[in-house]
């Protein structure tokens, strides 16, 4: 007997599920929109003039002008299951997609397509219920907990239970990166862009680590990164580390932090200068201070990228080459350019160039090749193979800068460290790595 009710129970069970997963719209003669099941009963009457297809569950319901394919204009929306039971009768402007448990949902002035432009944000369940009513003129989606909204024209941070965890004074809030805000205080545009104020910075518990008083802010290993009157600044506890005097940074890592003055050519003194407009001429010299403030390595450098690996690429009259922390050089000053991968940020092989030729270094400072080549491609240095181009003639170096595969073929594809795929006179055939062909 208990296997005969537990068989029809899971009978039952699966024929719900069944019908909630085919579910198709249909359309009256009056052109009103509707569900039906797998076996052509009406699950819901069509009264709806549009409903859209099943996201995590459900489908928005609107009733309102439709454009002239179909899809919404101006109207209000609700929410069905998939069992075609309507949880939210239509009476939101707007209803987003279900964010795991919750969804935004607007009432106020929408443009076609039903996208909001000015109104009230609110949230619901997924069973239909306002956990949160419409009483935010923005709201994003909660996010460990919180959620940013725009209530009396200030951002602040709620939780589920609509308490401020982070207070409303603020007139812009970025998104939390790695537990941090950047806040700001100041006048800003229709979308809550900022144009003209201070910013401070804050974790995710509210707790204000920078006031917004700052021109620019940011916090890094404990440390406030600040920019007030075009000068850049150090705290840390409230204590100021590195007064007001440099002009920027560029960069922090491994204790040492990238600044630069500007320059004015004209004196060699190291002040900012403008030009008849206003606008300030790039023209800097960079050094490096430690958290301390302590000057480190001195402010003589034209250009300076600083790499993760305790390294700097630096300039020099007019040249490239690589210092270490303590100022060393690493790599002579006798490159037009040493190019950074875009990913990486000096753990990878670096391009040179010098008088229109490539070569490449190790990520160390160590030169792999001299600059001897139109072009070289790194793709396959895994492989222990550079492909280099000379008059457009293709061949191979490996990683000690060797010569395996002479420059004689219009094309080159390595296949690995043994097997080349080569192209010469419009014929095409694989060679090893001693430049012998192979089947």
């Amino acid at each position: 007997m208990k296997t005969k009710i537990l068989l029809t129970i899971a009978f039952l069970i699966f024929s719900l599920v069944s019908i909630s997963q085919n579910l198709t719209k249909f359309k009256s003669e009056e052109g009103k929109v509707g569900l039906k099941d797998e076996n052509e009963k009406i699950v819901l009457n069509p009264i709806y003039d549009y409903i859209y297809n099943f996201n995590s569950g459900f489908a928005k319901i609107f009733i309102g002008d439709t454009l002239d394919y179909g899809d919404p204009k101006q109207g209000v929306f609700g929410l069905v299951n998939k069992r075609g039971k309507v949880i939210v009768e239509p009476k939101y402007n707007h209803i987003y997609n279900f964010n795991k448990t919750w969804a935004r949902v607007f009432i106020g002035k929408t443009y076609d397509g039903c996208n909001p432009i000015e109104g009230k944000y609110g949230f619901i369940d997924k069973s239909g219920k306002e956990v949160i009513p419409p009483n935010y003129k923005r709201a994003k989606n909660f996010y460990l907990g919180i959620c940013k909204v725009n209530f009396n024209g200030k951002v602040g941070y709620i939780d589920s239970t609509e308490n401020a965890i982070i207070p409303f004074e603020y007139d812009h809030i970025t998104n939390f990166r790695k537990g941090l805000a950047t806040t700001f205080v100041g006048t800003t545009d229709d979308r809550g862009n900022t144009i003209e104020g201070k910013y401070g910075v804050i974790d995710i518990s509210g707790k204000e680590l920078i006031p917004a008083i700052y021109d620019r802010a940011s916090y890094t290993d404990g440390f406030a990164f600040v920019v007030n009157n075009n000068k850049f600044g150090l705290l840390k506890g409230g204590d100021t580390i590195i007064n007001f005097i440099y002009d920027g940074a560029k960069g922090y890592a491994n204790g040492l932090i990238l600044i630069y003055n500007n320059v004015d050519k004209n004196t060699d003194e190291i002040n900012p200068i403008y030009d008849d407009y206003g606008n300030e001429i790039i023209e800097r010299k960079y050094g490096f201070v430690d958290t301390l403030g302590n000057l480190v390595i001195p402010m003589i450098y034209d250009d300076a990228i600083d790499l993760r690996n305790k390294l700097s690429i630096v300039k020099k009259n007019g040249y490239y080459g690589i210092i270490n922390r303590a100022g060393e050089t690493i790599l002579d000053f006798s490159y037009d350019k040493i190019y950074i991968p875009e990913e990486g940020n000096g753990e990878y092989q670096m391009r040179t160039l010098k008088d229109g030729k490539y070569g490449c270094i190790e990520p160390d400072g160590k030169v792999i090749l001299e600059p001897n080549y139109d072009r070289i491609n790194l793709s396959y240095y895994d492989s222990g193979i550079i492909v280099v181009t000379n008059d457009e003639k293709m061949g191979c170096v490996n990683i000690k800068g060797e010569l395996v595969i002479p420059l004689d073929f219009d094309y080159i594809s390595v296949y690995n460290k043994n097997k080349f795929r080569v192209t010469i006179d419009e014929k095409t055939y694989f060679v090893n790595s001693k430049g012998e062909k192979i089947e």
